[in-house]
């Protein structure tokens, strides 16, 4: 368990300090700006553990191409190539359709 006064991000990209431990329920009260919330232990994470990833893309809108960017955060240990599958491109475009409920071509990824 995280201990009270840890710099976590959550699972969305959110950075936020632990206020209260409830192991009974194994969940955290995270401060996150002005607002809290409790969150799962699975929701949240050392903000040392995560690599930020940003994301050139672009979505087709009402017969228009909008490009854009996004960052993202991964955790470290996320495996991104493995028996010759380069999985960093399905990662990346899988949370930004997730996000933004439309279909994303990645264009380019820049990892920071």
């Amino acid at each position: 368990m995280l201990k009270i006064g840890t710099l976590v991000v959550t699972t969305k990209g959110r950075y936020g300090t632990i206020l209260m431990v409830d192991e009974n329920e194994n969940r955290y009260l995270i401060k996150m700006g002005d607002k809290q919330h409790w969150l799962y232990a699975n929701q949240v994470f050392l903000a040392t553990s995560v690599v930020k990833v940003k994301i050139a893309f672009e979505i087709s809108h009402c017969g228009k191409t909008i490009q854009d960017f996004c960052e993202i955060k991964l955790k470290k240990d996320t495996i991104l190539y493995k028996d010759g599958v380069n999985n960093l491109v399905q990662i990346c475009q899988n949370a930004l359709e997730t996000e933004l409920n439309t279909s994303v071509k990645i264009n380019q990824i820049q990892i920071s």
